[in-house]
This record gives structure tokens, C-alpha cells and sequence, in this order.
């Protein structure tokens, strides 16, 4: 009897176990698809999808709501994020190389040592965002609003500044667009 209730337990946890395999299957896109991007305690992977937005190069996600989402490391260069809202985004080391920012909330978002080289952010609001180390070589920064924004040790040898608001952006060893070095704001 006792062998029969060892077996059958046997069964019981493997079958458990099976059951739980896959539910964090990164492979499995619709997992993440009704994920609210309000939880900014939960981590999203590259691949997965964010309020319907799936997070790799290339990706079309006019006017995706993915503010608040953990994308660290994510890959999305060549992207079309036209009008989203990524207000509060954590996005450290991010790739955004290429991509267009048309008009996109990126306020308070945190974009430490993203690349940012040749994007499209005209008209984008950046306000109070931490770019730090960020590498904006060659971006569009057309009317874009950086008011607060943190731009220490950021790269923006050849972006285009022009109609920006960088009025109280804090600059420390950061290049500016014509190569300069902006000390302005070292402690």
C-alpha cells in the first residue's frame, strides 16, 4: 500500500511539474499580451509583448500606452514608436538606434546608457527623463521638450537641437552636437 502511495505521489508532482513548465516560456507571445505596462515592479523581457507592442527591432507600435514598463537591455532599433507613451519607462542600455519617436512620451522615463543614435525624437517630451551616458550621435531632436532632463556624460555630437527646450537640463561632461564639452551643471 505504501508503494502505491509513493507511486502515485511520484505522479502527482511530476504532473505538477509539467503543468508549471511554460507558464514563463519567453517563446509564448501571448502571455504577456493583456500584461498591464502599469506594473512597474514586473520585469518585461526583449521578445515579449507589452499591451500589444511586441519588444524587438523593427517593431510598429504607433501610440503604444507602455508607460511605466521595465525593458532593460531591450532591443528596438529601427523601431516606429510614433506617439507612445513611455512616461516613466525603465530602459537602461536600451537600443533605439534608428528608430522614430515621433511625438512620444518619454517623461521621466529612465534611459541610462540607452543608444539613441540617428532616432527620429522630434517633438518627443524627454522632460525630467535620465539620460545619462546616453549615445544621441545624429538624433532628431526637433522640438523636443528636455526640460530637466539629466544628461550627464550623454553623446550628442551631430543631433540636431533646433526649437528644443533644454531649460534646466543638467549637463556635466556631456558632448554637445557641435563636440564640445558642456560642464555647466558638475557638481
Amino acid at each position: 500500500m505504501k508503494a502505491r502511495c509513493l507511486a502515485l505521489l511520484l505522479v502527482l508532482a511530476a504532473a505538477a511539474a509539467v503543468a508549471g513548465c511554460g507558464s514563463g516560456d519567453s517563446s509564448d507571445s501571448s502571455a504577456n499580451a493583456g500584461t498591464s505596462a502599469k506594473e512597474p515592479t514586473r520585469k518585461f523581457e526583449a521578445g515579449k509583448v507589452i499591451n500589444g507592442c511586441r519588444i524587438e527591432p523593427r517593431t510598429k507600435c504607433l501610440g503604444a500606452d507602455l508607460h511605466h514598463a521595465i525593458v532593460e537591455d531591450a532591443r528596438l532599433e529601427l523601431a516606429n514608436l510614433t506617439k507612445a507613451n513611455l512616461s516613466g519607462a525603465i530602459m537602461p542600455r536600451a537600443i533605439f538606434s534608428g528608430a522614430t519617436l515621433l511625438g512620444a512620451n518619454l517623461s521621466g522615463a529612465n534611459m541610462n546608457q540607452a543608444f539613441l543614435n540617428g532616432a527620429n525624437l522630434s517633438d518627443a517630451n524627454l522632460s525630467d527623463a535620465n539620460l545619462s551616458g546616453a549615445k544621441l550621435g545624429g538624433a532628431m531632436l526637433h522640438g523636443a521638450n528636455l526640460r530637466g532632463t539629466s544628461l550627464y556624460e550623454a553623446d550628442l555630437n551631430h543631433a540636431y537641437v533646433g526649437r528644443a527646450n533644454l531649460s534646466d537640463a543638467r549637463f556635466c561632461h556631456t558632448t554637445m552636437p557641435d563636440k564640445s564639452i558642456n560642464n555647466s551643471g558638475c557638481p
